[in-house]
């Protein structure tokens, strides 16, 4: 407004770094650390294809595969409280607080199974598109219905939605509770106490924490809320997301519908049940 210019006159792209979120997190089955950065998208790099003053551009995740754009989780009740119990802790003074966190994630539920009473509570389906932007269009199928999910932030000037309501699930489970911390051993090398990372930052040895940030706002994270009445059973949601040169991808998550979820700890009542008696031990 100060200056007459009513929008940006280029477009405006920041990029995924090589390092992801500074080689924090655990080992990937690749032995490198996961790194979700800041947004929650995977380390990686962004390839621009000129044509002229034209260009393409595209974003790549390390080790996920050249097309995949996005990955899908769902936002439960208990996925909120669990992230607001562990950022409310991780915000306090380091100084005072309790040096183990007040969850991990042992603590958290599989997201993937729901109850109708989590439904009804508000559970939201999230794609978080890796190089979405104001113009990227995400969409669901689940059953034969067709979902349209909305961007979280509006990008039109507005204060950013931060929080458990506006956080990507699939990141954040895996950033605020880091088993690295923990790692310790006797081979008398101190700098192997624990984990480095951005400038041979040291980190632990501690109990598992959380990284030291975390996907709790997000430009580029769609969401729509999942019908409450989602019959019991299996459903496969498959979510479509458009890009502004007209690219779709299509990613699938499935989820399950039950009166009540099951137990989060192996059944041992049920491996070593007998049919005519007692468990045999």
């Amino acid at each position: 407004e100060n200056v007459g210019v009513e929008s940006l006159p280029f477009r405006h792209i920041i990029a995924g770094a090589g390092s992801g979120g500074w080689f924090h997190g655990d080992f990937d089955v690749h032995g490198v650390p996961m790194a979700l950065q800041r947004m929650g998208g995977p380390m990686g790099w962004l390839d621009l294809q000129f044509d002229g003053a034209d260009y393409v551009e595209t974003y790549y995740g390390a080790n996920t595969g050249r097309d995949r754009r996005m990955w899908l989780s769902i936002n439960t009740p208990d996925f909120r409280t669990w992230f607001e119990s562990i950022r409310e802790w991780a915000l306090s003074d380091r100084r005072t607080r309790d040096p183990i966190p007040p969850l991990s994630i042992h603590d958290l539920p599989d997201v993937k199974i729901l109850t109708p009473e989590d439904l009804s509570g508000g559970s939201f389906l999230t794609a978080n598109v890796w190089d979405g932007t104001t113009e990227t269009r995400v969409s669901a199928e689940i059953g034969g219905q067709m979902l349209v999910l909305e961007r979280t932030q509006t990008a039109s000037g507005d204060a950013p939605k931060i929080g458990s309501e506006w956080a990507d699930p699939f990141a954040t489970q895996r950033q605020l509770s880091v088993a690295r911390y923990a790692m310790q051993s006797r081979s008398g090398e101190e700098r192997n106490q624990g984990y480095e990372a951005f400038k041979g930052s040291s980190f632990g040895p501690a109990a598992p924490q959380p990284q030291t940030s975390a996907a709790d706002r997000n430009m580029h994270l769609w969401r729509v809320q999942l019908p409450a009445d989602l019959p019991l059973g299996v459903h496969r949601i498959d979510v479509t997301s458009v890009d502004r040169h007209a690219r779709e991808t299509v990613d699938t998550i499935v989820i399950e519908v039950r009166e009540e979820r099951p137990p989060m700890r192996f059944r041992k009542d049920v491996f070593f049940a007998t049919p005519d008696g007692p468990p045999i031990r």
